[in-house]
């Protein structure tokens, strides 16, 4: 018998886009140790689109952990990439992540926060081979972060440099690598 191939790409909608990934993750736990309970649940969704010239990422995620009835971390994740390919090598990069989390400092009281981080970034992709390829972006960062219980807001910005690898083993299974380096405006990276 031949080996199995892939299945055929998504056909382009009328304008050209196409989703080409989807991907749902479930998990959780329940522990009942000497006495004390602790649960955890969490709900990961990513979504890929691309037209001839452009990739549209969005994922949200959720955690949610109990600890002997109380809340020990609540968090929420949304995030929004658009990547533009202005030719060939060259690309423009636009994200928007915002996260909400709430955890416990015990003996401390609990923390609550949110973040919004603005990216915008320019670079190059590059295809090393048939099924690999890089992707680097120098980017600027705008970050946003609000102390919810305590009314405290920080602005602050950064120069980033992103490394994103990708190479496809088999028509199902792709590793991807990347890494996020920020050097923020005191000089701290």
């Amino acid at each position: 018998a031949p080996p199995p191939s892939a299945p055929p790409p998504p056909a382009p909608t009328a304008s050209g886009w196409r989703p080409t990934t989807w991907s749902i993750g479930l998990s959780g736990y329940w522990q009942n140790s000497n006495g004390s309970q602790s649960s955890d649940a969490s709900i990961d969704l990513g979504a890929r689109w691309e037209s001839e010239r452009s990739v549209f990422d969005v994922s949200v995620s959720t955690d949610y952990k109990v600890g002997d009835d109380a809340v020990d971390n609540n968090e929420q994740t949304a995030k929004g990439r658009w990547l533009q390919v202005l030719g060939s090598p060259w690309v423009t990069l636009v994200g928007l992540r915002a996260h909400r989390h709430t955890f416990d400092l015990d003996p401390l009281p609990s923390l609550d926060y949110l973040m919004v981080q603005a990216t915008l970034g320019g670079g190059v992709r590059y295809r090393w081979a048939d099924d690999g390829r890089t992707l680097l972006v120098l980017g600027h960062e705008r970050v946003a972060l609000k102390l919810l219980d305590y009314g405290a807001r920080v602005h602050t910005s950064a120069t980033s440099l992103l490394v994103e690898n990708t190479f496809r083993l088999t028509p199902k299974i792709t590793l991807d690598q990347t890494l996020m380096l920020y050097l923020w405006r005191g000089g701290d990276t």
